[in-house]
């Protein structure tokens, strides 16, 4: 029914109505899917039978392999969290000549969407991340991005706050991770 319906859309568009604006039934089916995959971790169950020291070394293997891949997880959620915690702190701290500096209302809602989503990012169960970022969620309840611009001594409140969070965050983490790990 897809062409029908394209069809009637077009019609009552008139002049507006252009038919490519619709794409292709082969694009639409193309665009939407489902894939299961199934995947089984560990070394054959077979190698057991041929050398228990072959199949304990591929098991520790495997398993240094799923240690360093939620290590690299959890070393890349608390670099973003740094990074939104760094930036808020620069953007709410005056220049040197005095001046407030300034900033996009996306600062507060970025961190503030972090925040947020952070128990469900948390694969990790970093308990010292989740410490952290509780206490900015503390530090930011209530404040909007109109707040701190009009409030000069919040802004200061909310620097100081968050300097202490990144100071704790810079001696958790101190390289960035090796690889780029999409979190979302």
């Amino acid at each position: 029914v897809y062409e029908a319906r394209a069809e009637e859309c077009r019609s009552r568009l008139n002049a507006l109505g252009d038919a490519t604006d619709y794409p292709t039934v082969e694009n639409v089916k193309a665009t939407f899917g489902i894939s299961i995959g199934y995947v089984k971790l560990g070394p054959p169950s077979s190698l057991s039978g041929v050398s228990k020291e072959i199949y304990a070394r591929e098991s520790q293997k495997i398993k240094a392999m799923c240690q360093d891949a939620a290590s690299q997880v959890r070393d890349a959620m608390r670099a973003m969290f740094q990074e939104l915690v760094a930036h808020m702190i620069d953007r709410l701290t005056p220049t040197a000549d005095g001046k407030q500096k300034i900033f996009k209302k996306s600062m507060v809602s970025n961190i503030k969407e972090f925040i947020e989503g952070f128990a469900d990012r948390n694969i990790t169960e970093d308990a010292d991340l989740a410490k952290l970022v509780e206490q900015a969620q503390n530090i930011l309840a209530g404040k909007s991005a109109d707040a701190l611009r009009s409030d000069d001594a919040m802004r200061k409140n909310i620097a100081d706050q968050l300097t202490a969070v990144k100071a704790t965050m810079d001696t958790m983490l101190t390289d960035k991770p090796s690889r780029a790990i999409i979190v979302d």
